[in-house]
């Protein structure tokens, strides 16, 4: 006989109808998607609005350190 978790589950991992383990980009990818979906939701409703951000607003949150050029690679000494 098997024992059930402290939730109530299988804990026995028969595999039958159980998804298959997601890797972490698979389960940050559906974070965002659930959440761009409850961004739909409230836009749709009323109770969140996007716009653009003023001049005053983009120079207010301007990144701290501003993005550096890239570096140009060092050349190789030549062999001796």
């Amino acid at each position: 006989m098997r024992q059930e978790g402290a939730l109530g589950n299988d804990a026995g991992g028969s595999g039958v109808g159980e998804e298959p383990m997601s890797t972490p980009a698979q389960r940050e990818q559906a974070k965002r998607e659930e959440k761009l979906e409850s961004m739909k939701e409230q836009i749709d409703d009323g109770s969140l609005t996007v716009r653009q951000m003023t001049d005053e607003e983009k120079a207010k949150f301007a990144p701290k350190n501003p993005p550096k050029e890239p570096r140009t690679p060092r050349r190789r000494r030549p062999p001796r």
